[in-house]
């Protein structure tokens, strides 16, 4: 990660935007700015349907607050516009939805950042169900190598038209087939984690614990690598040690929560304590 400097300042760190947060699923867009926050992120603005919008404020403190639409796709694209064009890095799809207007929605965003060379993209959860079985949307224009996409082996069978069972018989060559397909970065959830890039390069991650296996777990990592990428480390880089730091505030609750009772929050709490462990280079 970059160096805090003395004169550095909010804009400084980047600004991520999480796009999510749908009514019964505020709490992902919620755990994942938090998440960015603790990472570094200099700004995070949480981007939620406006019936939506007074529960996420009500959670939020230090992240600010935008509504769109959740009537009409292309209104709430327009309502999108003004926040998505402040941001370094959108956090798609954590809590946002699987209607069929969120899955015109999301293609829009997509179209849209990819017109006018917006920010960096984290897809994640409903992100990725709205895309099922088009991977190649984020392999062309200016997406191309910008993008992080990070399913579950569940969101990943959708994503590439095949089985569950598959995507876990196969885990290394399946996020390989991924990565080629949306010539971005994605990072297979799981036990353990694993992350590939289109070359095939693979990383398999070494920390973390089955306290991670419960819900939210995968919107924080989410917030860590946006925040990662929104401080200006390239998207492997960021992907990797994202994962990593994530296992590793897990690995860190894991010392003062049983790994039973062990729930999202208790992760985000230990990103400090994790971060401040590692040297960065």
């Amino acid at each position: 990660l970059p160096d805090r400097t003395r004169t550095g300042h909010k804009g400084s760190y980047g600004h991520v935007v999480v796009l999510g947060g749908s009514p019964g699923f505020t709490g992902a867009a919620v755990m994942t700015a938090e998440a960015a926050l603790r990472a570094g992120a200099g700004l995070v603005t949480c981007a939620v349907p406006e019936h939506s919008e007074t529960a996420v404020a009500s959670r939020l403190l230090e992240a600010m607050t935008a509504s769109f639409s959740a009537d009409d796709p292309r209104v709430a694209m327009r309502d999108l516009e003004e926040p998505l064009s402040r941001a370094d890095v959108v956090a798609l799809g954590p809590g946002l939805g699987r209607g069929e207007g969120t899955v015109q929605l999301v293609r829009e965003v997509v179209s849209w950042v990819d017109r006018v060379h917006g920010p960096l993209m984290v897809v994640d959860a409903d992100g990725l169900n709205a895309v099922a079985g088009d991977p190649d949307i984020f392999s062309c224009g200016s997406l191309r190598g910008r993008v992080v996409l990070t399913p579950h082996p569940g969101e990943m069978a959708r994503l590439m038209k095949c089985s569950t069972a598959e995507v876990l018989s196969d885990r290394c060559g399946i996020a390989c087939e991924a990565a080629k397909a949306s010539a971005g970065v994605v990072v297979l959830k799981g036990a353990p984690s694993i992350t590939s890039v289109p070359s095939g390069e693979t990383w398999v991650n070494s920390t973390g614990n089955p306290g991670l296996a419960t819900g939210g777990s995968g919107d924080v990592l989410t917030g860590i690598i946006a925040a990662f990428l929104a401080q200006g480390v390239k998207p492997l880089p960021a992907a990797v040690s994202g994962t990593y730091l994530h296992g590793m505030a897990a690995d860190l609750a894991a010392g003062d929560v049983d790994m039973r009772s062990m729930l999202p929050r208790d992760v985000i709490e230990c990103v400090p304590e994790a971060i401040d462990g590692l040297e960065w280079k």
